[in-house]
């Protein structure tokens, strides 16, 4: 599962030929990989047709495509997040983007970025993203700025996988090495 919005809907990506479900869910997992895996998700959501990528929200009990962003194209979505604005990310194989009050705004490598495929993501309450691309390390936007942290600032490994923010501000994170 990618994501649960503030107001409590799930915010699910969707790319064709590959499995999303990340298991942080169980019961919504097994619910959207049911739907996926038996390719029924135009028939069970009315959908015409399926893109390369997706982004599918679930609410109330029923499925809604929200349309994918000119900015991020037909490509890859990983992962979700929703900031304490209202602000809400997303990332894949064309970097990290955010829409604000209908407005996209693009991180990549051109912005400062050291890969284009951000694979997972963490907002804080004081609006500070966390974001991984499985190699450099931890990345974060604070203000603006871009910075890093990897295994010479002691973190475990370089390669991050998942990330998620507990109750209290502090980020998880699962990586290569432990």
């Amino acid at each position: 599962v990618t994501g649960v919005d503030r107001d409590g809907s799930l915010v699910e990506s969707v790319c064709a030929g590959e499995n999303p479900m990340r298991g942080n869910e169980p019961e919504l997992a097994d619910l959207l990989a049911s739907v996926i895996a038996s390719s029924q998700l135009t028939a069970t959501t009315g959908f015409s047709d399926i893109q390369d990528a997706a982004i599918i929200t679930l609410a109330g009990g029923e499925f809604a495509e929200w349309p994918v962003p000119a900015p991020l194209g037909t490509a890859r979505i990983y992962d979700f997040a929703e900031g304490p604005t209202g602000d809400r990310f997303f990332c894949g194989v064309r970097g990290i983007g955010r829409w604000r009050q209908d407005t996209w705004r693009m991180w990549d490598i051109r912005a400062g970025l050291k890969s284009d495929k951000i694979i997972a993501l963490a907002v804080g309450d004081e609006g500070r993203l966390s974001f991984s691309d499985q190699r450099n390390g931890l990345g974060q936007i604070d203000a603006g700025q871009i910075r890093y942290l990897d295994s010479q600032d002691g973190l475990i490994h370089d390669s991050i996988w998942d990330m998620d923010l507990g109750q209290d501000g502090t980020l998880w994170m699962a990586t290569r090495g432990g």
